[in-house]
């Protein structure tokens, strides 16, 4: 019998540091917000002397525009997603970044965080975030970083997913990290992912992780060719 749901921590703003911002990310539901331009925030941070990752996600309401079986809230896909895999070892296996906790009903307006969350201050809903490991020397795949090993590595992780009946949903580049140095491969970003109760799953939802697999197999064989290609044109 497969292992329950892990329960993720709740913890406080006040116990983490602000470092850096490392993006602002255009909201991928923005299309379906009051809000014009909707941007989630990811900073590095500090907590308990770690150095982590904390994504803020603008909390997106169900609308008649959404599908039964679709979440429209990021931040409730992300915990979802992490809590199904943590509990399944990802995180251990460092097959995903560790997760270490959330924040539930941010006021953006805290002392140190207002300039790096202005663009939450006009929300209906407090934003919320979760807290996971910052994985340092670290980037997205590309054809000067890949290796095929970490490609097949990446295809067996989705796989795995897919066993614990989670989609990720965004099966792409920008989603695969690769960390120098150490070989590790990981998927990141679960903000649009779906996670299933096994044993409610429809052939049409199983349908969409047999998508997946052939959209990384795509990828992974355009890369590999244009590897090919280039060493051709190289020699």
């Amino acid at each position: 019998m497969a292992p329950p749901d892990y329960k993720i921590p709740e913890l406080d703003l006040s116990e983490v540091t602000f470092v850096e911002l490392l993006q602002e990310l255009e909201d991928e539901h923005s299309k379906y917000s009051k809000l014009e331009n909707p941007r989630n925030c990811v900073v590095r941070a500090r907590w308990l002397e770690k150095d982590c990752v904390v994504k803020v996600f603008h909390h997106i309401p169900r609308e008649d525009a959404h599908t039964p079986d679709h979440e429209p809230d990021p931040f409730t896909n992300e915990t979802r997603a992490y809590s199904r895999l943590k509990a399944r070892g990802f995180c251990e296996r460092g097959d995903i970044p560790d997760v270490y906790g959330v924040i539930k009903q941010i006021n953006p307006r805290s002392e140190g965080w207002e300039k790096i969350l202005y663009n939450f201050f006009e929300d209906d809903t407090r934003p919320s975030a979760i807290v996971i490991e910052y994985i340092p020397n670290s980037g997205i795949i590309n054809l000067p970083n890949f290796s095929y090993a970490a490609l097949k590595k990446l295809r067996h992780i989705l796989a795995e997913m897919h066993e614990a009946w989670v989609e990720h949903s965004d099966p792409y580049p920008r989603n695969m990290l690769l960390q120098e140095g150490t070989g590790r491969a990981l998927w990141i970003d679960f903000d649009v992912a779906r996670t299933y109760t096994p044993g409610m799953v429809t052939e049409r939802q199983r349908s969409w992780f047999v998508g997946e697999l052939n959209v990384m197999d795509q990828f992974i064989e355009a890369l590999v060719s244009t590897e090919s290609l280039s060493f051709i044109m190289q020699n």
